[in-house]
């Protein structure tokens, strides 16, 4: 409990009714309810609503209108626009040397890291962050104070939860008036309240007795009822022309409501650190009771002591770290629970416009303010005299000079188009010679100093909303060289970083406590679709086999350090970038990428895809037409190859048909042989019988 509750320690006020009585001294502190009247008059000033009613009525009887002339929300639209338009891109880094050492967990923390950025997307995407982002900014601007919080919703992915993001108004989120830090953290504590419909409350309990207590505590309001200021509560006083009858019939109308408390304070817890010693013996890292478990359950503690040289030290060292504790409450009496949070810090973090080292920062609107009316009462001032005495001449004659009826006059004043034009004088003197004179006055001209005084107070208004009207596409008034005009629009943005970079402080802190949240919650498998590395939705899983080490993509492996910068540029710089790609793509047509990348056009990544395609083409074509000699080469060795072969095949063709005719040669020789033996023979044995 926060040092506030120290006046109460002798009292008999429960836990619950103490955080109610400190709320309501915060509430109705004088400072914060006129800040909190100011948030909401500069909201309403945004919106168009720039003057009072009895300014209003005044104006009438003077015969002018009450017109407005609403720069101040042109100017601010582009830059909340611009800051809500994309993401925040977000990186991650580890924490642990012994990642750092070892080539194979640090693949593997490569894949986690992967997987953490489609987590971050797949958020964003549920909690309509580019909604939450647009709120929480445009409150930053116009009232000073924005609020970007983180929450588990219970009830999503069929009561697993999710993590989401959320935003409030600036006086939804209570913190002690003395706190001066950037994010508020030295606050001791943070409330966001919010009225509640009794019915939205009671669904879902089956106590019966606690709806009961509920109801006791749940009140009627009427739209003159100011829930900003006051603490909403059955004994609250309501204003006299108020009265509502409280009967059983009356409670179904949708303005029994109850005051919804979300009271958050950073308590210490006791916990137990591990030491990790290097291969030097020096102590690296430290790592908390559940990593330790982490680490010997899955037999990583074998794997990273013989891979990397690290030791693990068993014996624990107690401390205390840091945790945020929640508790519900509906009303002044009921808590409804409490729980320890698994982050170090307040789930709320603030976007501040102009810091005044308090918790009532003060917004745009409130120092253009006076600059808006004063243009828009010059601007009545015109539209009056254009109606009266600049457009066209008047005409004055005497009484009964313009008609001698009443229709007649109407007739003349409708015919001129200007129904105060016709201006009837009594003839004082009796001249009988001039009661048919008329006179007509010319048109007069509006004064030279008025529309300067015009143009200077909307020239202030520029410098101090540090925007140009080229911004919005009204480019009469830029200089004739470029150059020039690019300097033109850099002094424009250099004001409206600060915003930024408030912002961006903001969300960092915001990523860390949304990783905290993210690796305590989701310790079970889930899959979920997000945008990926080449910009298409791909298909991520939590807590899923990834190797044969039995190495699983677990988010909470390890600790890690989170970098957040917006996804957005100032306009001038992201038209200074946009020129300076199509210059790099006159040298080399890859440079389309990342000009495609860094415009705006809603399905860039579609061109991308296709531009990586054509590309893919072009270079598989270049790829082939560089082989073409050489194929042409291989061909024509080929055709001489294969006419050789043609050649050896028909001469060994041809040698055989030779061979068969030689074959056949010799065997008719060889018959021709034995014959001409056998004629020998017969020959000498004719002589021998001759001689015998």
């Amino acid at each position: 409990m926060s040092y506030r509750e120290d006046a109460y320690k002798d009292s008999d006020l429960t836990d619950a009714q103490i955080r109610w009585e400190i709320l309501e001294d915060i509430i109705k502190h004088p400072k914060r309810q006129d800040a909190v009247k100011n948030w909401r008059k500069d909201r309403d000033f945004y919106f168009s609503s720039q003057w009072e009613d009895k300014e209003a009525v005044d104006l009438r009887e003077t015969g002018q209108v009450d017109v407005v002339f609403n720069r101040i929300r042109r100017a601010f639209r582009n830059f909340i626009s611009d800051i809500a338009s994309s993401k925040p891109n977000i990186k991650f880094m580890p924490i642990d040397p012994i990642v750092a050492n070892n080539e194979r967990l640090e693949s593997v923390v490569n894949g986690t890291i992967r997987v953490l950025q489609g987590l971050w997307d797949y958020t964003w995407r549920v909690s309509h962050g580019v909604t939450r982002m647009r709120r929480s900014s445009s409150n930053q601007l116009i009232s000073g104070l924005g609020w970007f919080g983180i929450y588990l919703d219970g009830d999503a992915d069929y009561g697993r939860g999710e993590i989401k993001f959320r935003s409030a108004f600036p006086w939804e989120v209570v913190v002690d008036l003395s706190s001066n830090e950037p994010d508020f953290s030295d606050s001791p504590f943070m409330a966001f309240r919010v009225l509640k419909s009794y019915y939205e409350i009671i669904k879902g309990i089956k106590d019966e007795k606690l709806k009961k207590k509920i109801k006791e505590e749940a009140c009627f309001i009427s739209d003159e009822t100011d829930a900003d200021t006051a603490m909403v509560a059955p004994d609250m006083e309501r204003p006299n022309n108020v009265k509502i009858e409280e009967s059983e019939s009356t409670y179904n109308v949708k303005s029994l409501v109850v005051q919804y408390i979300e009271w958050e304070e950073i308590v210490d817890i006791d916990v137990k650190i591990y030491k990790v010693r290097n291969p030097h013996g020096l102590i690296e890292e430290h790592l908390f009771e559940d990593d330790h478990e982490f680490y010997n359950e899955k037999e990583y503690r074998r794997f990273i002591e013989t891979q990397t040289g690290y030791e693990i030290v068993d014996e624990p060292l107690e401390t205390t770290d840091k945790r945020c504790k929640l508790t519900r409450q509906i009303g002044r009496n009921i808590e409804l629970d409490s729980e320890i949070l698994p982050i170090r810090g307040y789930r709320w973090t603030p976007f501040i416009g102009e810091d005044t080292e308090n918790p009532l920062p003060m917004g745009e609107v409130y120092f253009n303010r006076p600059l808006q009316k004063l243009l828009n009462k010059m601007f009545s001032l015109v539209v009056l005299s254009a109606q009266t005495t600049g457009t066209s001449a008047k005409i004055i004659g005497l009484n009964g000079s313009l008609g001698d009826t009443a229709e007649k006059v109407k007739a003349f004043q409708n015919l001129w188009a200007n129904p105060v034009a016709a201006v009837q004088l009594e003839n004082a003197r009796g001249d009988k010679t001039i009661d048919q004179l008329i006179k007509v006055v010319p048109a007069a001209q509006m004064p030279p100093a008025l529309s300067n005084i015009l143009s200077m107070v909307i020239n202030e208004m520029n410098d101090e909303m540090s925007y140009h009207p080229a911004q919005s596409g009204v480019l009469k008034d830029l200089p004739r060289t470029a150059e020039a005009t690019r300097d033109v629009l850099s002094k424009a943005d250099i004001n409206i970083r600060i915003p930024i970079l408030n912002i961006e402080l903001s969300m960092q802190i915001m990523a860390q406590r949304w990783l905290e949240y993210c690796t305590a919650h989701y310790d079970y498998y889930k899959a979920f679709a997000a945008q990926g590395d080449n910009y298409d939705m791909d298909t991520f899983f939590l807590n899923s086999g990834t190797d044969e080490d039995g190495l699983i993509n677990n988010i909470s492996f390890l600790k890690w350090h989170v970098f957040v910068s917006l996804g957005t540029s100032l306009q001038n710089q992201k038209s200074a970038v946009l020129r300076m790609f199509q210059e790099l793509m006159q040298v080399n047509p890859l440079f389309i990428k990342l000009f495609l990348k860094y415009s705006d056009l809603p399905d860039r990544f579609d061109i991308i895809k296709e531009v990586d395609y054509t590309q893919n083409l072009e270079r598989e074509y270049q790829q082939l037409a560089q082989q073409v000699p050489t194929l042409q080469k291989q061909i024509e060795a080929l055709s001489r190859t294969v006419q050789d072969e043609k050649f050896k095949v028909e001469l060994a063709k041809f040698s055989g048909q030779l061979q068969n005719v030689l074959t056949k040669l010799r065997a008719n020789d060889k018959i021709r042989e034995n014959e001409v033996q056998a004629a020998i023979s017969g020959i000498g044995n004719m002589r021998l019988q001759g001689e015998q």
